[in-house]
């Protein structure tokens, strides 16, 4: 049940990632309205910023399909793989034979390969992505939930910290409470890392333990923490002061 929880959430993530806007092209003075072709790639850019998906799949796949353009090629597969739709296969050869090198290309691939439950694919696509982007917090944390989905729990746990590391966002950091207290139950860890820290993410942290644990002893010392954060706060504001 947890894979499938996660799998789904992994999923919801890709998705997300392809229905990022694209970018309009710079060289709009290029661009010859007169041209049947030009006019349809303007129309599907602009299809594709109203949110008109399946118009601006259309256009994008007919558009390679007569130009072989690869702008197109990556825009039709990004929202193929949002649509389900079933041109996606033969997009997806496409990418892998013509855009192997593209990050967001690449991410889409490991979706694909998650969505037909190749989680050995997908984490050699995404670790190749980890060695092209190093410095990519997005990268480590799909990598930390294919982990997850392979019950590596340490390997896991390395990925979140890597991710929190180079991005310290709320989500990221709730990533790595889960991990901690929901998969690894490793709670006094948990302890050191609230009390080493005491700004506003980590008091977002200490309430998600509390609700997910739910328990007694749970909100006592979560009570415990935050007074003593805030104490500590107030007497250092009052030597500083």
């Amino acid at each position: 049940m947890k894979a499938t929880w996660l799998l789904l959430v992994v999923m919801l993530f890709f998705g997300a990632c392809a229905k990022t806007t694209a970018t309009m092209p710079n060289n709009l003075a290029q661009v010859n309205v007169e041209n049947s072709d030009d006019l349809a790639y303007l129309e599907a850019f602009d299809a594709l910023n109203r949110g008109d998906e399946e118009v601006a799949f259309e256009k994008f796949f007919a558009l390679y399909k007569k130009t072989g353009s690869l702008i197109c090629a990556k825009e039709a597969l990004k929202l193929a793989f949002v649509l389900r739709n079933d041109k996606l296969d033969l997009l997806v050869q496409v990418a892998r034979k013509q855009m192997s090198k593209d990050s967001d290309v690449l991410r889409i691939l490991a979706g694909y390969e998650l969505q037909n439950l190749k989680i050995a694919n997908a984490k050699k696509i995404i670790k190749k992505l980890v060695a092209m982007e190093p410095n990519s917090a997005v990268n480590y944390s799909i990598l930390g939930t294919i982990y997850v989905l392979e019950d590596s729990k340490d390997l896991a746990l390395f990925a979140f910290k890597k991710a929190y590391s180079l991005e310290p966002s709320e989500i990221n950091l709730l990533k790595l409470v889960d991990m901690l207290a929901n998969v690894l139950k490793r709670l006094f860890l948990l302890l050191v890392i609230g009390l080493a820290s005491m700004d506003a993410q980590s008091r977002l942290a200490w309430c998600y333990l509390g609700f997910m644990l739910q328990m007694k002893i749970a909100q006592i010392w979560l009570l415990f923490i935050l007074c003593f954060m805030i104490a500590l706060e107030a007497r250092i504001s009052c030597v500083m002061g």
